[in-house]
């Protein structure tokens, strides 16, 4: 299975995120946190949104809210990694 790091280089999350500041978080936690959100159908703010859209991990938002893109459910599997499809199917039950 991929790891994050192998979806999205350290090198580019670098580069992607720039100066943005997000307090203690690291960019990779910024990046794993804001996708979570958007995998269970939440949003997130507009820099973290930006973020993931320049990543490909999000498309064209809609107001606050965007689906996955396909990198984008590739990153969210690698980060939950075996639980990614155990949660949607709690979520999908309601």
């Amino acid at each position: 299975m991929e790891t994050p790091s192998e979806i999205i280089p350290d090198e580019q999350v670098k580069k992607v995120h720039a100066n943005a500041n997000f307090g203690d978080e690291t960019p990779r936690q910024t990046l794993n946190e804001a996708v979570l959100a958007y995998a269970f159908g939440f949003g997130s703010g507009h820099t973290a949104m930006i973020i993931l859209r320049e990543h490909g991990l999000i498309g064209k938002p809609k107001g606050y809210t965007a689906n996955l893109t396909a990198k984008g459910k590739r990153y969210a599997r690698a980060i939950t990694r075996d639980n990614f499809n155990e949660i949607c199917a709690l979520l999908a039950r309601g």
